[in-house]
């Protein structure tokens, strides 16, 4: 079974898009479909899901950034934003996001 691992950031904004039983749906449907996002092209396998929002369904909602740390078991959240808020990160800012959280659980 897959352990939930959350990036600061990703703690400190999901509650701007989410109520506690909405966040509690995303963790328990991503733990048991890790593969359920499409990967990133060139990210080094970082995937991009889509996820209702409260009053703007799938296409208005929120998009969730996170990777599968494959020996560790280890599901990490890195990013969430609304989508009419921010336009789509490029690759090399999501292996950007990996790189400062793979050093920040290795040191």
């Amino acid at each position: 079974m897959l352990t939930v691992v959350e990036t600061s950031y990703f703690s400190r904004h999901w509650p701007r898009y989410w109520k506690e039983a909405d966040y509690t749906d995303f963790v328990e449907f991503i733990v048991n479909n890790p593969n359920a996002g499409s990967i990133v092209p060139h990210s080094g396998g970082i995937r991009k899901i889509r996820w209702r929002r409260e009053g703007s369904g799938k296409s208005g909602g929120v998009r969730i950034i996170y990777f599968v740390q494959s020996p560790e078991d280890k599901l990490v959240l890195l990013t969430i934003y609304a989508k009419a808020a921010t336009s789509n990160l490029t690759a090399a800012k999501l292996k950007e996001l990996r790189r400062a959280h793979e050093k920040n659980i290795t040191s």
